[in-house]
């Protein structure tokens, strides 16, 4: 991912202009430890992770936990705990993990 700014300017019958400015390369992040299948009966706790890695030019990564797709309020970080497992959370849960955009 490219992270910066750029300008365009354009006058009729002139080349095209694109100036680019604190453009730098960030690379994407290495997920290097999968979060595994889970099964719990209603009412133990379950507890996702996963482990990445990210370049040091990125800054920390952010991890959002998603529910059947959709992302679940507060679940963050790189392990996400239910305390209670209830039905309602049966499905399929996955995990996207990204750099913060750069400086522009």
């Amino acid at each position: 991912m490219y992270v910066g700014m750029a300008t365009l300017s354009h006058v009729q019958n002139s080349p095209t202009i694109v100036q680019y400015e604190n453009f730098m390369f960030i690379e994407r992040p290495v997920i290097s430890g999968q979060p595994g299948d889970l099964t719990r009966i209603v009412g133990q706790s379950a507890t996702f992770s996963v482990v990445a890695t990210g370049p040091a030019e990125g800054g920390d990564l952010r991890y959002q936990w998603l529910h059947n797709g959709l992302p679940k309020s507060g679940a963050n970080q790189a392990s996400y705990t239910i305390d209670y497992v209830a039905e309602a959370d049966a499905g399929t849960w996955s995990v996207e993990v990204a750099t913060p955009p750069g400086p522009c």
